[in-house]
């Protein structure tokens, strides 16, 4: 693989691993936004507190961002993927926010291509040992 490359997933994973620890913060603080505004209210009728899920999406997050700081980059990452789409259907559902869903859709682009950034090069590194 080359350095080229290398470099470039590791922008990846260092973008996408910071972001998501700052935003799962900032989860428990309200000083980007106000995240409890992005809860459907379908959560909301089922019983489930807008602050605490904000506060859960916040551990999840920091883990996510963790992971993609870690060895455990191809894990975090699919786990991501995953993450941004109960993310989307969380927001299509609460009947708004459809700039953020187009957003979080390629956000999940560039998760895909840090997947298949981080798999080539784990095939290329199997192939020198």
């Amino acid at each position: 693989m080359g350095e080229e490359l290398k470099r470039f997933e590791k922008l990846l994973r260092y973008a996408y691993g910071g972001a998501l620890i700052v935003f799962g913060i900032d989860k428990f603080f309200n000083l980007l936004v106000s995240w409890q505004e992005y809860v459907s209210p379908y959560l909301v009728q089922m019983g489930i507190s807008p602050s605490a899920l904000v506060h859960f999406a916040g551990v999840v997050e920091i883990i996510l961002g963790s992971l993609l700081l870690s060895k455990w980059i191809l894990g975090g990452a699919y786990a991501l993927m995953g993450w941004l789409v109960l993310i989307v259907i969380n927001l299509i559902t609460s009947g708004g926010h459809y700039d953020i869903v187009i957003q979080d859709f390629l956000l999940m682009a560039g998760v895909y291509g840090l997947i298949r950034l981080t798999a080539i090069r784990a095939l290329a590194d199997a192939g020198r040992a």
